[in-house]
């Protein structure tokens, strides 16, 4: 993919993306990692800072960092991608409860047992 469109392409970055989320679901982790921070770099250079893709691989490497066991990184991961989504859609888009569902998993780790 990358001969067809070139390193840094939006297609490229949704391929990298998903190969994290396969890796991810592997439980490889540390695999998916370098697929999203390959996807992330990727989206920042195409769009910037402030886009919804680039919301989304932030929030997937929360998850992927959540599920690693370190809950402080996938918070600060989590909080870059909602403050990108609340400046581009608001509070109320639905996107917003996807992301306070992902949330309220890591609070729960947190609650003794």
């Amino acid at each position: 993919m990358k001969n067809i469109y070139g390193k840094m392409r939006p297609q490229v970055a949704n391929t990298l993306n998903n190969l994290g989320l396969t890796w991810a679901v592997l439980g490889e982790y540390k695999k998916a990692i370098d697929y999203h921070e390959q996807a992330l770099a990727i989206c920042q250079s195409v769009y910037g800072e402030n886009h919804p893709s680039v919301a989304i691989n932030l929030a997937s490497l929360g998850s992927a960092w959540y599920f690693l066991g370190d809950y402080h990184k996938a918070i600060s991961y989590f909080e870059l991608a909602l403050t990108i989504w609340r400046s581009v859609y608001g509070d109320k888009h639905p996107m917003l409860l996807l992301h306070w569902n992902d949330s309220w998993r890591i609070l729960e780790s947190f609650r003794p047992t």
